[in-house]
């Protein structure tokens, strides 16, 4: 089974489309599924992420052959291309490192990632999420972190206001290939 983990309706729409996802009402967090995919959407920070990783763990416990995929879009240093996929292999929070295991061939850019407590206007020298501290936090619980895959696509320079809706569900949109590609190589990792 393939959890994937996305902050807002418009990072989550790609995949809702692609995998051709149906909404199941029993939990409070919008969920989707097919035979082989859960989608939930937490909304956005750390409070909404780690409840709603529960809540997607407890509905449907893993095990060893599925996956966890956090699916969103981040700020970055304008060394980064908007629109550009990263792995995450790296995640910051406060004091506090945690290291996904990405334990497969890929040819996507690797990165460390800012996990913050609110949206950033002001520039930082790594790309910044709010929710990825959150969801690893919870994982750990239900299944082993060469397991997780973290995957963000740059959607803006440390500017959230020109981050319009539509070009970010189409920047996500242009990566679903890439994306089920790298799912395809975790989930044989797995087997």
């Amino acid at each position: 089974m393939r959890y994937i983990i996305c902050a807002f309706n418009g990072e989550a729409r790609p995949f809702i489309d692609h995998f051709k996802l149906k909404r199941i009402h029993d939990l409070p967090y919008p969920l989707y599924q097919n035979e082989n995919t859960l989608l939930i959407i937490t909304q956005m920070g750390y409070e909404n992420a780690l409840m709603a990783t529960n809540t997607l763990m407890g509905y449907r416990p893993p095990k060893g052959e599925d996956i966890l995929i956090n699916i969103g879009v981040c700020a970055a240093p304008k060394s980064y291309v908007i629109g550009e996929l990263l792995i995450i292999h790296k995640i910051n929070y406060k004091t506090d490192s945690y290291y996904p295991d990405i334990l497969f061939q890929h040819n996507f850019k690797e990165s460390d990632l800012l996990s913050v407590d609110t949206i950033q206007s002001s520039m930082h020298n790594l790309p910044v999420d709010m929710e990825a501290h959150a969801i690893f936090s919870s994982a750990p619980h239900f299944m082993q972190t060469h397991q997780m895959l973290f995957i963000k696509i740059v959607s803006d320079h440390f500017e959230p206001k020109n981050v319009k809706y539509k070009e970010l569900t189409q920047s996500i949109r242009k990566r679903v290939p890439d994306i089920e590609t790298l799912i395809a190589k975790a989930e044989a990792f797995c087997r």
